[in-house]
């Protein structure tokens, strides 16, 4: 099984794994967070990367890291990691959607190269939305069917 590493400025990445457990469980195995604190340096946090991912065995099974924003000093650190392993996949701009689509597709996964970057993409996309526009919206869609 490969391992789910969460990086991310501050605690959210912690905070990420702990609203996916409400949904997917406490027993989540292979997954680790890395919180980058505001007196890391950023070599100093890459090599805590490249730590987490042998801790989850990522150069011989894999690991799908999740980065929480593009341009930033995790994400920036995972750039220099890529180089050096292969079983290695990086998606930017995490989020709980995610995060649970993984947890709960992983078991069924036979190796990384199963991950669909482009549909994890997909469901972090679908899930960021104006809640008004979506209410105003059904309403309309009411009012249209009483007539």
């Amino acid at each position: 099984m490969f391992g789910i590493l969460l990086v991310s400025h501050g605690k959210l990445a912690e905070g990420i794994l702990d609203a996916g457990k409400l949904f997917y469980g406490e027993k989540v195995e292979k997954v680790k967070t890395l919180c980058l604190e505001q007196t890391d340096g950023g070599s100093e946090f890459g090599d805590r990367i490249r730590e987490a991912l042998t801790e989850l065995e990522a150069e011989k099974e894999g690991a799908l890291v999740l980065c929480d924003l593009f341009g930033g000093t995790p994400a920036n650190q995972c750039v220099s990691v890529l180089t050096e392993q292969e079983n290695l996949k990086v998606v930017t701009g995490m989020n709980l959607a995610m995060l649970i689509n993984v947890l709960v597709e992983r078991p069924f996964m036979e190796s990384i190269e199963d991950v669909n970057v482009e549909e994890l993409l997909t469901i972090g996309k679908d899930n960021i939305l104006d809640l008004r526009s979506q209410v105003d919206a059904f309403q309309d869609t009411e009012d249209a069917d009483s007539f």
